[in-house]
């Protein structure tokens, strides 16, 4: 039993390799990611306040993160994925991402199904924090650590 849970936590230590959906509708996988100095992922809900405040504090400090990579994934609709990308002002970044995935996909490649939930990965794809919540300081801490 433990050497399936050592191996699992194992697992989750290098950023996976699924598809998602886009907002246009386009299915993408995170293999096509562009290759920058970080990546940080957020499982959200559009309404959830704390996910509203976590991207409205990235969208107030986006040239922090010019050589990094931002995805914003979601299980809700792509209409209302949408909706909370142009309210937080986040739309027209080339570094931020927005997409669709369902909660299994969630679950298989995290180990978590609660949302939100953030993931930090450094330019080697390594897993370097995770947690329900990360300003945009503490972002910025982690990705220049690296």
């Amino acid at each position: 039993m433990y050497f399936k849970k050592a191996e699992r936590k194992k697992h989750y230590k290098t950023l996976p390799e699924f598809s998602y959906k886009e907002v246009d509708g386009y299915k993408n996988t995170t293999i096509n990611l562009p290759q920058v100095e970080g990546y940080a992922i957020f499982i959200f809900n559009p309404g959830c306040e704390a996910c509203q405040m976590e991207a409205k504090d990235i969208s107030d400090n986006i040239e922090l993160f010019d050589d990094n990579c931002l995805l914003f994934l979601s299980p809700d609709s792509l209409s209302r994925i949408k909706s909370f990308m142009i309210d937080c002002q986040l739309y027209e970044k080339e570094n931020v991402l927005f997409g669709n995935v369902n909660l299994d996909t969630i679950d298989v490649k995290f180990g978590k199904s609660a949302i939100p939930w953030s993931f930090v990965y450094n330019k080697n794809k390594k897993l370097v924090k995770s947690g329900i919540f990360v300003t945009s300081s503490e972002l910025e801490k982690l990705f220049l650590k690296q």
